[in-house]
This record gives structure tokens, C-alpha cells and sequence, in this order.
């Protein structure tokens, strides 16, 4: 979804009492909280801010919206997910939003399930608040697939490409499909280039582990892999990962992943 970010006077005197509320909860708080089923509302208000509180296109979008019971900062999920369904939302677009609320400082929060609009709806999480971006398994499901599992990762299996090989180097700025329980379809990583953010499907998450490969948000790394895309989304395939002058294989040269073997 190509969000539209046009605002007038109005829209940029609210913009900045919105931001003056809420920003300091947003640069503090980079994870979503968990999403709490018992706690969830329907609101519905005016769009008078869009915000990516990172300055990440993969971090989350927030949309800071104006109600008659004041003003929610809704966590809207990663744009990549958002630019994928059929709703253009803009400044000043009045909106119905479900979702987990929670208070904090200044405007309350909104985990969204779902985003109406002019009688549109996107759904963002299922019933119990599992992201279903986490679930986008290829091509033509568009980022809203059912029935593969909380925490799941599109499919990297058979898609790997040795002809668009190519290594990156950047900063880890979020992990996904982190989980005490092991995960066969794997934990996908945003890498920030210095150009542009990159995601990377790395594997099961319980194989890094056992490699003695434990990243964190922030670690510095180099990534060999395949340039593939999923949903309209460029992403990277690891192939081998090194950090700290240590090289990790999770695929051979094929592209075949190494925890099969």
C-alpha cells in the first residue's frame, strides 16, 4: 500500500503536537508489545499523521489517529506488508481501526488486527494477534495466507537462485521468527545497507543457534545470498553470514540448505 503523506496547515500543527506526545514512546519503544486478545477495541477517528518512527520502511507504520476519545498512535505493521493490500491510506482519510490497546505516554497505543476503510478492509493479525506478514508464502497469496503457524516465514526452499548471487554489508535492525520454540520455516533479518533496507531469509531458528551464530540488533555483518522477490518485495536468500571475521554456511553452493543435510 502506497501511503499517501499529504497534509495541510491544519494537518502540520497536529502533526506536531502528535509527535511531541508520542515520539518519545516510538524512539523508545522499538518492538511491538505483545498483542493481548481481552484488551481489544474498535475506534474510529481521523488520519492526522503517518509515521515511521525509524525512518525504517521495514520497522512499522504508525498512524496517528484522532478520535472522540482522544488521540491513538496505531502500530500498523512494516510497510512492505501495508503496500501489498488494495487501501491507500492518507492524512486527513477517516478510518476504523480494531486492535489491542494499551496505554502509554501521551497518545494511547493501538496494536491494528484490521484497518477499515470507505468499506474496504485489510487484515493485518488473526484472531489472537499473530502478524500475518509473518505467514506471506509467495506470489499471489499477497502477504495474506492462512494456516502455516504463528511466526512463520515465506518459503525459501527452491527459489534460491545462483545467477542473482551478490554480498551484502550492513547493520542488523530487526530479527523476525525469534522463538523458544524451533521454527522450520526461519527467522528473517532487516539489514541496513547505508542505501536501503534489505530483508534476509537466514533459516530454521534453531540452526544459527547451534552454529554459534547469535545475532542481535545492531551486529554488523557481511550476507551472501540470492536476490529474490516475494510479494513485489526484494529480499536476500543467506547463503553464509560473517560476523566478527567468523563465516557461517547455511546453504551450499546450489543454494541447498545445509540443516537439511
Amino acid at each position: 500500500m502506497e501511503l499517501a503523506f499529504r497534509t495541510g496547515c491544519v494537518g502540520l500543527l497536529l502533526l506536531l503536537s502528535l509527535v511531541e506526545a508520542a515520539g518519545g514512546q516510538t524512539r523508545r519503544q522499538m518492538r511491538t508489545p505483545q498483542y493481548d486478545p481481552t484488551q481489544e477495541i474498535t475506534i474510529s477517528g481521523t488520519v492526522m499523521a503517518i509515521q515511521h518512527p525509524t525512518g525504517r520502511r521495514f520497522t512499522g507504520t504508525h498512524l496517528m489517529v484522532q478520535t472522540d476519545q482522544g488521540d491513538f498512535d496505531v502500530h500498523a505493521g512494516p510497510s512492505w506488508f501495508l503496500d501489498q493490500s488494495n487501501m491507500t491510506v492518507s492524512v486527513g482519510d477517516q478510518i476504523q481501526v480494531t486492535g489491542s490497546a494499551y496505554p502509554a505516554e501521551g497518545a494511547r497505543v493501538l496494536i491494528a488486527r484490521e484497518i477499515a476503510k470507505e468499506g474496504t478492509i485489510v487484515q493485518l493479525r488473526d484472531s489472537q494477534g499473530f502478524p500475518l506478514w509473518s505467514r506471506a508464502s509467495g506470489a499471489g497469496q499477497r502477504g495474506m495466507g492462512r494456516g502455516r503457524g504463528p511466526g512463520m516465514m515465506p518459503r525459501a526452499a527452491g527459489i534460491y537462485n545462483t545467477a542473482t548471487e551478490t554480498s551484502l554489508t550492513g547493520t542488523v535492525q530487526e530479527i523476525e521468527g525469534e522463538s523458544s520454540v524451533p521454527s522450520r520455516e526461519g527467522v528473517r533479518v532487516v539489514l541496513d545497507t547505508g542505501t536501503r533496507d534489505m530483508p534476509v531469509m537466514l533459516g530454521p531458528s534453531q540452526f544459527a543457534p547451534q552454529q554459534d551464530l547469535n545475532l542481535k540488533e545492531g551486529d554488523l555483518i557481511e550476507v551472501t545470498g540470492s536476490r529474490v522477490e516475494i510479494d513485489g518485495v526484494d529480499m536476500l536468500v543467506a547463503r553464509a553470514i560473517t560476523k566478527d571475521g567468523r563465516r557461517v554456511e547455511l546453504r551450499d553452493q546450489q543454494g541447498r540448505p545445509v540443516w537439511q543435510k
